[in-house]
């Protein structure tokens, strides 16, 4: 690596706040636009755009099955189809601004916000709060054996 930048994605029409990767050669973009950008890493080249929040799109994660998961300051996650780009269904619970969402091992998606911190069950998806209120998370992780980090201003919590 030169450390120099060799190609640019051009495109969105506000700032890009989250990226994801999957197994399949797509680089996903979420933007401050309110869409979501596929773009093909092999080729450099625009796929196609998701569409559907009404906020920034600020946090986007890859499932264990290739499905795409957007968080956004719309206080919604949706769950975009990883073969043609369809909605499949749009997760709600939070009250306030999502910022982040990370997977665990087992499927289970974490995600942290203005409101706190969430988790929600891949069998239905159903969410559970697991932190509510004082400080918001700006970050997660997911350890391999299931640990959930957080950041919070100056902090990073460990949760079981």
């Amino acid at each position: 690596s030169t450390g120099q930048c060799v190609h640019t994605l051009q495109g969105h029409r506000g700032g890009v706040y989250a990226l994801a990767l999957d197994r399949r050669g797509k680089l996903y973009s979420g933007s401050d636009d309110k869409t979501i950008r596929v773009w093909s890493v092999q080729e450099h080249t625009h796929l196609c755009t998701l569409t559907g929040h009404e906020g920034r799109v600020s946090a986007l994660a890859v499932g264990l099955d290739g499905t795409l998961f957007s968080g956004s300051w719309d206080k919604s996650i949706r769950m975009w189809s990883a073969i043609n780009g369809a909605l499949l269904r749009i997760l709600h619970g939070h009250s306030r601004e999502i910022n982040c969402l990370a997977f665990a091992r087992d499927g289970t998606l974490f995600s942290g916000g203005y409101d706190g911190l969430w988790r929600w069950r891949p069998h239905d998806w159903t969410g559970q709060i697991i932190k509510d209120g004082g400080d918001y998370i700006q970050g997660l992780v997911v350890g391999s054996g299931g640990q959930v980090y957080s950041s919070s201003k100056r902090d990073v919590l460990l949760w079981t």
